[in-house]
């Protein structure tokens, strides 16, 4: 293209910029309200996408293993429970351990054990 062909054409889309402003103005409107509607979508993905992760890693799956098994039977169980492909780790946790962490987990919250006070207004007279 020429040089003289720019400069027509600049001034003419400048031209019909100012001459139909009302359509200027409903095309950029329309413009900014399409790419706002597309990076909302955008960030309500990526939102989802990040939650979705966080659940993978949080993933959790209790074994309650029967009373009658010894701890050694109960422990080999978790060795073959850590032989599954897509098993990540395999804890075992003993009666005892379980029972102290679900006793510290169990505290009475704050508001609960917080002591009411009572205000008394003696007037004499």
């Amino acid at each position: 293209m020429k040089k003289n062909n720019i400069g027509y054409l600049l001034r003419e889309g400048i031209r019909g910029i100012f001459l139909h402003g009302f359509m200027s103005f409903a095309a950029i409107c329309v413009t900014v309200a399409c790419l706002i509607i597309v990076g909302s979508f955008a960030l309500i993905l990526y939102n989802l996408h990040v939650m979705i992760l966080d659940l993978e890693q949080e993933n959790e799956i209790l074994v309650y293993i029967d009373e009658n098994y010894s701890e050694a039977k109960a422990k080999s169980v978790g060795s073959q429970i850590n032989l599954i492909s897509n098993v990540h780790e395999a804890k075992f946790v003993s009666r005892q351990q379980a029972l102290e962490t679900s006793s510290t987990r169990r505290t009475t919250p704050r508001f609960l054990t917080a002591s009411r006070q009572t205000h008394c207004v003696t007037g004499s007279s």
